[in-house]
């Protein structure tokens, strides 16, 4: 059951988040229609508890198994579509050639995290405009 719940957030998170987003040009259109999605689906969404992926990652993180395994997998498979996003960026000349896509999409990673914590545990509304600036840092660090 535990498996089938992962699942079907994994489809509304593509439903919602991915999907949408692939409609805007490659580069930064596209990566700030997938930054803008995900806050969206997961800091200002009004699901209990907030995103699901930060509640399992914390919740089975130290716990061997097919649901962790499951959380896991996702994340990663996550954090690699936004290095392939800022790797379209660089092919499009909106970043630098030297940019760290990786470095780039794991700091990313980390705004949304901040943003889901200040805005759901602290009730700090200024927590989305926050991460919007920490994204246009990491844009204004590696344009082109």
């Amino acid at each position: 059951l535990q498996l089938a719940v992962l699942d079907e957030a994994q489809n509304r998170f593509t439903e919602q988040v991915v999907r949408p987003a692939l409609g805007a040009p490659r580069g930064l259109a596209r990566l700030s229609a997938l930054f803008e999605n995900w806050l969206a689906h997961s800091v200002a969404g009004s699901a209990p508890g907030g995103c699901l992926f930060v509640q399992a990652a914390v919740e089975f993180d130290d716990q061997p198994g097919p649901v962790r395994d499951r959380v896991a997998s996702t994340q990663r498979l996550w954090r690699e579509a936004l290095a392939r996003t800022i790797t379209l960026a660089v092919e499009q000349a909106e970043l630098r050639p030297e940019t760290d896509c990786r470095q780039f999409a794991f700091e990313l990673f980390g705004l949304v995290l901040a943003a889901h914590h200040d805005a759901r545990l602290l009730d700090q509304d200024d927590a989305l405009a926050r991460a919007r600036r920490g994204l246009n840092r990491l844009i204004a660090a590696s344009a082109a």
